[in-house]
């Protein structure tokens, strides 16, 4: 009976910390992380990183990465090794990480570096010159606002 009564208790009640999920999921380190990661390795890394949310590679020319089934019109960044650039591309991997969190998933997402139709993503650190010119909390809570 003991047994049954674990089983039916919420995972927070046991002490057991879950993972955030959706919109909480999004975090300021790994804004840091991940614009660090695209300045070092470009588009390249950017891929890498949008794979470890379970998106696969759009054909095209612009690298474009999709998540799930069905029309989706495109999330995009420039596709620039300027600092703004990077902290652009770090965002939509955190928008990517987001969706991938959700249990039941909302239809498709499309995420692409470089001009094109869709929605741009604004950039977030217009007048930056380094990494720690960047505030990844307010870039956090501005993402976190956003719809998935």
């Amino acid at each position: 009976m003991l047994l049954l009564t674990l089983l039916a208790c919420p995972a927070s009640e046991l002490g057991i910390d879950l993972p955030p999920e959706g919109m909480d999921a999004i975090s300021p380190e790994d804004l840091r992380r991940d614009t660090e990661i695209v300045m070092r390795e470009g588009a390249a890394g950017w891929e890498t990183r949008m794979q470890a949310m379970n998106a696969r590679r759009e054909p095209g020319e612009r690298v474009c990465m999709r998540q799930g089934d069905g029309e989706a019109a495109p999330l995009w960044v420039r596709a620039g090794a300027a600092l703004p650039d990077a902290v652009d591309a770090a965002a939509l991997i955190s928008l990517a990480k987001a969706w991938d969190t959700l249990g039941e998933k909302p239809g498709a997402r499309v995420y692409c570096l470089g001009e094109g139709p869709g929605e741009r993503i604004p950039t977030f650190a217009p007048a930056a010159g380094k990494l720690s010119d960047v505030d990844f909390r307010a870039l956090a809570a501005a993402l976190r606002k956003r719809e998935i």
